[in-house]
């Protein structure tokens, strides 16, 4: 498999109020969107004819990648 890698931002602001504070964070996963391996899967080679010529696919493996990049917003009550 391919190295793993990503790299998540977060902004957090606290506001103190005299009940207790408010806390509202931007968050944003995997900032560059890389396409990390979630799981590989194996495809068999094959071997078709057309129009008289043969072709051969190599069998290879397959990578499957989730989650892009996902910015998300929360907001905090501390009492």
């Amino acid at each position: 498999m391919a190295a793993y890698h990503r790299f998540d931002l977060d902004l957090s602001k606290t506001k103190k109020k005299k009940w207790g504070e408010v806390v509202n964070s931007f968050s944003i996963y995997n900032v560059y969107s890389r396409r990390n391996p979630y799981y590989l899967y194996f495809e068999p080679g094959y071997t078709y004819t057309s129009n008289g010529v043969t072709m051969v696919e190599k069998p290879t493996y397959r990578q499957v990648s989730l989650f892009p990049i996902i910015p998300s917003f929360s907001k905090a009550f501390k009492f």
